[in-house]
């Protein structure tokens, strides 16, 4: 999975769906948009991570705890929920004579793409099998 860097639109979002839950009148909400989506901005690694911060905050809304959260209180969510990290991956060894080290090799394939249309020879990208994830990736 690719990970989508932060965007103000997208953060805007986010903080919109917590627009839903119950909050003090004390808090304006135009006040308090803008110090969450600052907050969520702040605390957050890439857009995956900002999704997984307020649906946790969501999800755990629930009878009394059912109000919107402070820019203390997401800022403490967010501390509890860990990113999703991409694998890293090794090529196991710095000489390889497929790939040239570089991970990919090139294939050729002949591909019908209709029986009515001739037979066709196409190149296409692979990964080589000497790049494997490194241990104790996620």
């Amino acid at each position: 999975m690719k990970e989508t860097p932060l965007n103000e639109r997208d953060i805007r979002a986010q903080v919109h769906r917590l627009k839903s839950l119950p909050r003090s009148e004390e808090q304006p909400w135009d006040v308090l948009r803008e110090e969450l989506i600052r907050t969520l901005w702040s605390h957050s690694e890439n857009m995956e991570h900002a999704t997984a911060i307020v649906t946790a905050v969501i999800d755990s809304a629930r009878g009394e705890t059912k109000f919107c959260p402070t820019p203390g209180e997401l800022a403490a969510f967010a501390g509890g929920i860990a990113a999703a990290k991409q694998p890293e991956f090794s090529t196991g060894h710095t000489r390889c004579e497929r790939c040239g080290d570089t991970g990919f090799v090139s294939i050729k394939r002949k591909v019908r793409a209709s029986p009515a249309m001739p037979e066709r020879e196409y190149e296409y990208s692979a990964v080589c099998s000497c790049r494997k994830p490194t241990e104790g990736a996620a």
